[in-house]
């Protein structure tokens, strides 16, 4: 069962620049070894400086569903102009499912609709590896952007 967490955001005071999947995770580190997955989003400006992360969704050992919607609800109230999620994989593999690939291609197309640049989906494991969907499956960026 999925948990709706976004009540209580992460605020980063050091605003660091996000330039890639390294800077993502960065961000997210303390959620890496947790024993059940979690998303996570982070907000940025038009330069890629973090204005805030935070816990969207808890989920279980081995899911974590959430709603496009909810996701950049938080993005549209804070007027950021770029995003990223993450979300963990307590089991120490960074593979994306089918699920994580279909929610990536809804976010794209979502920020594409709602004027966000959208950089990643980051999966994170408590190995200290990590998977960026931008890198690996760069297609599903093209299919918006054609």
């Amino acid at each position: 069962m999925t948990e709706y967490i976004a009540e209580a955001p992460t605020f980063v005071d050091s605003e660091p620049t996000i330039t890639g999947p390294a800077g993502i995770v960065s961000v997210a580190r303390e959620w890496e070894a947790s024993e059940q997955e979690h998303l996570i989003v982070i907000l940025m400006d038009t330069r890629h400086h973090v204005l805030h992360s935070y816990e969207l969704y808890r989920g279980t050992v081995n899911e974590c569903s959430g709603k496009v919607g909810e996701v950049y609800r938080e993005a549209i109230r804070r007027n950021a102009a770029a995003l990223a999620v993450v979300h963990n994989h307590p089991g120490n593999s960074v593979e994306p499912s089918a699920q994580d690939t279909d929610f990536t291609r809804q976010l794209i197309k979502a920020a594409d609709l709602l004027g966000f640049t959208f950089l990643d989906h980051v999966i994170i494991a408590p190995n200290h590896t990590y998977k960026s969907l931008r890198a690996s499956f760069s297609s599903l960026w093209e299919e918006t952007y054609r």
